[in-house]
């Protein structure tokens, strides 16, 4: 839609191209350039992390056993019921 006056003004959503470039160059901000040794830095690390992460396993089987052993001595006392309405809570269930 475009907004116009009786006068033949300028309609007030379309800025003239002077203001709309100074406005342009006034925004724009210097793009921050990367060295090949900043590139090197980073792919190092990444590559340090995804080995570290390849190298954890998917379960840690002894926090496992140790929870399960409180469990079963009486140590963690564990409410079905309350879980089951926490996970009907999260999941959009009426509480």
């Amino acid at each position: 839609m475009r907004i116009a006056n009786a006068a033949g003004l300028p309609a007030i959503n379309e800025p003239d191209s002077t203001s709309r470039a100074d406005a342009v160059k006034r925004t724009e901000a210097p793009v921050p350039t990367i060295g090949a040794a900043d590139r090197t830095r980073d792919r190092e690390a990444i590559e340090a992390a995804r080995a570290a992460l390849d190298r954890t396993p998917e379960v840690d089987a002894a926090r496992v056993a140790e929870i399960r052993a409180a469990l079963q001595a009486g140590e963690i006392r564990f409410d079905a019921a309350k879980l089951a309405g926490v996970i009907q809570r999260y999941h959009g269930g009426h509480e």
